[in-house]
């Protein structure tokens, strides 16, 4: 049990804006190909799509982290305006993407 939980605590990890380098190698990414198979499926809108997936996949990512270990988080100083401000930026840029054409479907 103390196996799954520190395996759940560490993708949570990887999936929430308490590291620098996940957004772009885990989240956005991860954010694009699901928004690419939901796009499948309802084809409107892909970049909004890809900022809810982000958002959603940050959202999982602490709630496992909340969940699995309360008192990791406390040891962060990390504020909530900084997870804010962080997600707020890459959304912009993904909105950027989308405007000059960079941002499409995979599927």
């Amino acid at each position: 049990m103390r196996f799954l939980n520190r395996l759940f605590f560490f993708i949570g990890w990887l999936l929430s804006p308490l590291t620098i380098w996940n957004d772009v190698f885990i989240n956005i990414p991860l954010a694009y190909i699901s928004a690419s198979l939901f796009f499948k499926i309802f084809p409107r809108n892909f970049a909004l799509q890809v900022i809810v997936f982000y958002w959603l996949g940050n959202a999982i990512g602490l709630l496992m982290m909340y969940v699995t270990s309360r008192n990791v988080l406390k040891e962060k100083h990390l504020t909530l305006r900084s997870i804010l401000v962080t997600l707020l930026i890459y959304s912009i840029i993904l909105l950027l993407l989308d405007k000059f054409v960079v941002l499409r479907p995979v599927i």
